[in-house]
């Protein structure tokens, strides 16, 4: 039964991935002939050290192959000696009012998140974009850019190759040196002007490419993910005090190193070879 339960519920016919002790009980039935109600199989499953959880999300399409293979042989190669000095990790805009699947709870094992495969759709009105800039001896530093949407004539709805290119500008300027930069390929970071513009700054900018679907080795969604756990915590009344309090978190996060770090940790990346 843990193999099965390890499939997903929508694999026998439900609506969604969770497995709730009454889809529980209907698998033990139909598997093994037991009856059991939803109780007996809570105190069944908690004696077999299973909690009821929030799964994590992961995109269905994502290659699991690809993603090992740009951590063995692109990222030691970003890294490596000789490259630009300051490395820097970019998201792609980030709407903070977005449309995610539900997060109901589902059994697992305690002490290990259950990650279920879903396909992602989102929407908003603020849009963020930031670097995580990383050089070993240094401090490391957070840079962003704000855009807020007013369904305005005319007015951009997120970020376009023209504000990454000033965000990527203003952090060349404030670093101070050439930058080796790692992010997606969201249609702004590979059109055929955003390309040109990159080849045109090959003297202080060098980019790569995280493998598709792989959020978990861009530190920059730690951020996100911090910001809508503290930021959507609060009432606003409109969308430009949402974009003020958005600013306010990103401005305390600048002045915690040891949070950034945390949020580059957590990708599994290391920055430096171990001695």
């Amino acid at each position: 039964m843990v193999c099965d339960t390890g499939t997903g519920a929508a694999a026998y016919g439900w609506d969604d991935q969770r497995w709730t002790s009454a889809r529980i009980a209907v698998l033990i039935a139909q598997t093994f002939h037991i009856r059991y109600t939803s109780r007996g199989v809570t105190y069944l499953l908690q004696r077999l050290g299973w909690s009821f959880q929030v799964p994590a999300h992961r995109v269905a399409r994502r290659d699991e192959d690809q993603v090992a293979t740009w951590v063995k042989r692109t990222w030691p190669a970003i890294k490596a000696p000789g490259r630009p000095g300051a490395r820097g990790s970019a998201s792609p805009t980030s709407p903070v009012r977005a449309s995610r699947p539900p997060k109901g709870r589902t059994w697992a094992p305690a002490g290990c998140t259950p990650v279920l495969p879903v396909a992602y759709s989102g929407a908003g009105r603020t849009s963020i974009a930031g670097l995580i800039c990383v050089k070993p001896g240094r401090r490391t530093r957070l840079i962003y850019r704000t855009l807020t949407y007013h369904r305005r004539k005319h007015e951009p709805k997120g970020f376009g190759e023209k504000a990454f290119q000033a965000l990527l500008s203003a952090a060349h300027a404030q670093l101070g040196g050439p930058i080796s930069l790692v992010w997606d390929s969201l249609p702004e970071h590979v059109s055929a002007e955003m390309r040109a513009w990159i080849a045109a700054q090959d003297d202080w900018l060098l980019v790569y490419r995280l493998p598709p679907y792989a959020p978990d080795l861009n530190p920059a969604e730690g951020i996100w993910s911090n910001l809508r756990t503290k930021a959507l915590d609060f009432t606003v009344h409109g969308i430009d005090q949402l974009t003020t309090l958005i600013k306010s978190r990103l401005k305390s996060m600048q002045y915690q190193p040891d949070l950034l770090n945390g949020f580059i940790a957590e990708t599994g990346l290391t920055i430096a070879d171990p001695t």
